[in-house]
């Protein structure tokens, strides 16, 4: 490898980790009714979506996604922790369908106000926050069973839900 590729690369490298260890990203959507999501992110639809109150701090926090034509670039060198941020909360326009709100958790309890992560790629959210499960039109009994078998008495408020499929491709959610 030529060796100023080399030492970008590394740079580059060395960035991405960086970012990596600092921040963790916690995805929402607001749109619990999307075809796609359920299609791409729960199985095809064998999955569940956790709903959530987000009247709160913990969720308060959540930056909504900016949807761009495209991603500028970024001289690796100049690379600020402002440009790192702006990069956890960008996407290209052809993921606006996701609807998509991001908690940025701190990974190591160095950025004042966000959330903290508990242990690895985990950021605790305030179970009484929970205020549904939304289960897949396709998802087993079993698997249902076996996700309400997770509930204990902290969660006695938790509604329960399913996505139906409407004969005209859309959705619907029922209580069950």
């Amino acid at each position: 490898m030529i060796p100023h590729l080399k030492f970008t690369k590394d740079i580059r490298d060395k960035t991405f980790e960086t970012v990596d260890q600092k921040w963790g990203i916690f995805s929402l959507s607001s749109d619990p009714q999307n075809v796609l999501m359920w299609a791409h992110y729960a199985n095809n639809h064998r999955g569940f979506c956790l709903e959530f109150d987000t009247s709160n701090d913990y969720f308060g926090r959540a930056w909504k996604v900016n949807y761009v034509n495209r991603i500028n670039s970024i001289d690796i060198l100049d690379f600020t922790e402002e440009d790192a941020f702006n990069s956890l909360v960008t996407k290209t326009k052809e993921w606006s369908y996701e609807s998509e709100f991001r908690v940025i958790s701190n990974a190591q309890n160095q950025v004042v106000g966000l959330p903290a992560l508990v242990r690895e790629n985990v950021s605790e959210f305030p179970v009484s926050k929970l205020s549904a499960i939304i289960f897949g039109a396709r998802m087993s009994q079993a698997d249902i069973t076996e996700v309400l078998g997770w509930l204990d008495e902290r969660h006695s408020h938790v509604k329960l839900k399913k996505i139906g499929l409407n004969s005209d491709g859309t959705l619907r959610v029922t209580g069950i």
